[in-house]
């Protein structure tokens, strides 16, 4: 997990530096769950409580002992519906087409 957890923390900082511009550091602290957790250790949470529940809803690509990204999601089979979760693609994979992969 400390692979997926590096990467998480990479793809979402530019979601929560956003957050906090539009909102304001004061607002995005008050409103936020679990306050007493920093961002990195919530976001982190949201795909380490899932997989321990359902290991094979989260789908990591491997590429020469490395893991450039993972996919989490959620299959709700008696409504012919699934779900993509938290996801993400190091930096350094962006633009070749591993998400695309990983989403297919």
């Amino acid at each position: 997990m400390p692979s997926i957890d590096e990467i998480t923390i990479l793809c979402y900082v530019p979601f929560v530096e956003s957050y906090i511009a539009m909102l304001g550091e004061d607002c995005y602290c008050t409103m936020r769950h679990f306050p007493r957790l920093t961002w990195q250790e919530r976001k982190t949470g949201q795909v380490h409580r899932p997989y321990a529940e359902h290991p094979d809803l989260l789908w990591m690509l491997e590429r020469g002992g490395e893991i450039p990204g993972f996919v989490t999601f959620y299959l709700f089979p008696g409504q012919s519906y699934g779900h993509i979760d938290n996801n993400g693609v190091q930096p350094k994979h962006r633009g070749q087409e591993r998400g695309t992969f990983m989403y297919q």
